[in-house]
């Protein structure tokens, strides 16, 4: 395993902690091989705003996005996350 440390705006830290990231991470846990569409059917979420959940936990490399034809599935990369204050 390796650990990845990076200092990032109160802000963003705050956006990572949403309840909604929370839940997706969870979900993520717990299942695996779902589309963006299927995980916001599941979440009751509109797909464009669990997209951009996604698209935010990519760039920090907490998830992986993968495309597999018109599908979108996202993969944790992580097994677990600290925030330090």
């Amino acid at each position: 395993s390796y650990v990845v440390e990076e200092e990032i705006p109160l802000t963003l830290a705050r956006r990572l902690l949403s309840a909604k990231i929370v839940e997706l991470l969870e979900f993520l846990r717990d299942r695996e091989g779902l589309c963006v569409s299927e995980i916001a059917r599941t979440l009751n979420r509109s797909p464009s705003n669990v997209y951009n959940d996604l698209k935010l936990l990519a760039d920090y490399n907490v998830i992986a996005l993968e495309r597999r034809g018109r599908r979108t599935i996202p993969r944790l990369l992580v097994e677990e996350l600290r925030i330090a204050v």
